[in-house]
């Protein structure tokens, strides 16, 4: 990973990435956001899977 890339902000790396079609600016942002998304993913269908198992176990 070329070390300016590090550095820079977020919107700066998908202006790279849309600039050169270079893909190493999109692999640094997919890398710091991957594990925060899935946690909030896995987060929200557990929010949503509730209220389904308790309407189930009150019947």
């Amino acid at each position: 990973m070329n070390e300016n890339m590090s550095i820079k902000s977020d919107a700066q790396l998908i202006s790279d990435y849309l600039k050169s079609g270079n893909q190493e600016p999109l692999e640094i942002l997919i890398k710091k956001y991957l594990k925060p998304v899935y946690n909030f993913a896995y987060r929200l269908s557990a929010i949503q899977k509730r209220p389904r198992i308790l309407r189930r176990k009150s019947l």
